[in-house]
């Protein structure tokens, strides 16, 4: 489907099926260093037609869609992980705040931001620890009572689901709704009476359906102070 690099990563196709987005780099470069980022068109037969290359002479990472199949992804071409949307006749910095938006992928397969027509949910990382936010209706929260790394996020209609690590925690699978901030499906905490992680009961597997948007967003700017900054949609 795709050949010529030494090495390619983080594919990701749109909620449609009619596109996919993937990352790409060669030797010497690892991908925290200069990488690519690849979006092709996905025939009915299934082959790749109508390829497109990004290079910003740094490094890419983390492409995702949106529910209108615009693609967005992490580059510190600038300086910091910072989200662009690539599929424009210029990339559009959607944060320019001066903090990374994921962590340097040093392992594939994190997924540390996610867009939907009425939220985002995106990572800042302060002093090496990632809180993740939600912006919803032009409001910014914070998300995890406890800041530390977060691994996976995902969203669906009946809530946003992550996984994430803190120093109170081992990894956990949580569940944010507009009714709970914050609930543990599965994993552990630390008893600090104990000194020791204790699990907690295990989640009952769920299916994820993510809503399709039917109509078109346009991109406006939002600005909350102090902290967090806002993303621009």
């Amino acid at each position: 489907m795709a050949e010529g690099c030494d090495f390619y990563g983080a594919p990701i196709l749109s909620d449609d099926g009619n596109y996919v987005a993937w990352v790409s780099w060669s030797l010497p470069h690892m991908p925290w260093q200069r990488s690519q980022l690849h979006l092709a068109q996905v025939a009915a037969n299934g082959r790749l037609e109508a390829f497109e290359r990004w290079d910003f002479g740094a490094a890419l990472s983390q492409p995702q869609f949106d529910p209108h199949n615009v693609l967005i992804c992490m580059s510190d071409h600038a300086g910091w992980w910072q989200p662009w949307q690539v599929s424009l006749a210029t990339p559009l910095c959607l944060s320019s705040a001066p903090v990374d938006h994921i962590t340097t992928p040093w392992q594939l397969g994190e997924r540390q931001h996610a867009w939907r027509d009425n939220r985002q949910v995106y990572c800042q990382l302060h002093q090496g620890a990632a809180q993740l936010y939600r912006r919803s209706n032009e409001q910014v929260a914070a998300l995890l009572p406890t800041p530390g790394r977060v691994v996976s996020i995902t969203l669906a209609r009946h809530g946003d689901y992550a996984i994430v690590q803190s120093a109170t925690s081992g990894a956990q699978l949580i569940r944010f709704t507009d009714n709970y901030p914050h609930r543990c499906l599965a994993g552990n905490v630390v008893d600090h009476l104990a000194g020791s992680l204790v699990a907690k009961n295990s989640a009952i597997a769920q299916w994820l359906e993510a809503p399709l948007a039917t109509k078109a967003k346009q991109f406006t700017v939002f600005s909350i102070q102090p902290q967090p900054t806002t993303l621009r949609r």
